[in-house]
């Protein structure tokens, strides 16, 4: 088994490429620094694109490239920071009529890409890719995200400096594509977006025989913030990693990073491509895996040692739908995800959990009403 990994930090763009805006920032190449001397001390072979280097050609390229090296058992770590933004959905396959992008130096690189870039990679490669950037959407939700995390921060600065619990927030420019810039950039690369896209066609997993698992910065209707050293979701990641003394799997890693964050900025994690529940049961950015697919102290629940242990067991959870939250709703949502259905893992039980519930139902032949009470539980355990 060998581990490759690449790291794009853009702390700016080409003016000349987006109307004479620059994108500055000031923490993404720290972070790529930081994730790849992460990535470097558990032995991954790595590549960096700084800023000027991290062109949509090169960053398309290097991931071609590690499609081309990596063969089974191989995991392929992909990390970026930087700005996000969207472009219209032209394939249909976005319930908000929006593809996601990375804000590489010379123009956007659309999902639908990078999906299509992951079908490249060979069955049994694991390809975990950690993205500190933002998708707002619309100038509302900016406007909104900005004034919550004022609102935290001027809380933040009225409580007692010796309260038990501060809140965790910090100030910084967010990650995001204005929306003057952006709209301006669809248009002038209408054609060049359509054309991808429709090169790309609609993401499905059944197109992706690797196994992809996304630990990202922010929920899509977020800001992911910069700051002077790294971002605050990769500060985040860094301290739960604590310099390789973390020992737990990938969801506990995730609910280690989302103590750590303010509450306006929710990391996500999800998978797609193959089903390999395995992998979300490994100790992060680990190259060869224990031969149960853990790494010690996850305690295997019902036998499946793709399932974190729990302090309670299927037949004594509660019967949870749409509008409860906490630690039920976040297994719930972690056990259909390891199914192969795409959600965010936020604790919060909304339309996306109930549609995947219901799915999950449908197909194992019981009745699909979106509510998990004692026959849900047990075919989800």
């Amino acid at each position: 088994m060998a581990g490759y990994s690449l790291h794009i930090g853009l702390n700016g763009v080409d003016p000349d490429a987006y109307n004479g805006w620059d994108g500055a920032l000031s923490g993404c190449v720290n972070d790529a620094n930081s994730m790849a001397a992460l990535a470097s001390d558990q032995g991954f072979s790595t590549t960096s694109l700084i800023t000027e280097q991290a062109t949509s050609q090169a960053i398309i390229g290097e991931i071609s490239l590690l499609a081309q090296q990596a063969v089974a058992g191989d995991i392929c770590l992909i990390t970026y920071s930087g700005h996000g933004g969207q472009v219209d959905d032209n394939n249909g396959d976005e319930p908000d009529n929006q593809d996601e992008t990375w804000v590489a130096y010379d123009r956007q690189i659309v999902d639908d890409e990078l999906y299509q870039m992951w079908s490249q990679f060979a069955a049994g490669v694991r390809i975990l890719v950690c993205s500190d950037s933002c998708h707002s959407g619309t100038v509302v939700r900016m406007l909104i995200n900005k004034g919550c995390r004022q609102g935290l921060l001027d809380q933040a600065r009225s409580m007692p400096k010796d309260m038990a619990n501060p809140v965790k927030v910090s100030e910084g420019l967010p990650r995001a594509l204005p929306l003057w810039v952006q709209t301006a950039d669809n248009v002038k690369r209408r054609g060049t977006y359509q054309f991808v896209q429709a090169l790309s066609g609609a993401k499905s997993d059944s197109d992706v025989q690797a196994c992809v698992l996304l630990l990202a910065g922010c929920q899509d209707s977020q800001l992911s913030y910069d700051g002077p050293v790294n971002g605050q979701f990769t500060g985040a990641l860094l301290q739960a990693w604590g310099n390789g003394s973390f020992q737990g799997d990938y969801t506990a890693f995730h609910r280690s990073i989302l103590d750590k964050m303010p509450p306006d900025q929710v990391p996500n994690l999800y998978t797609a491509g193959a089903v390999d529940p395995g992998f979300t049961g490994q100790r992060p950015f680990c190259i060869t895996p224990a031969p149960s697919g853990g790494n010690g102290p996850v305690v295997p629940d019902n036998g499946n040692p793709a399932t974190p242990a729990t302090p309670t067991t299927p037949a004594t959870r509660p019967t949870i739908r749409r509008g409860s939250t906490g630690e039920h709703v976040t297994y719930l949502q972690q056990r259909l995800s390891d199914l192969g259905y795409r959600l965010s893992i936020d604790g919060i039980f909304g339309p996306g959990t109930e549609s995947a519930v219901r799915s999950f139902q449908r197909a194992n032949a019981l009745t699909a009403d979106g509510i998990v009470g004692p026959l849900t539980w047990a075919a989800l355990g």
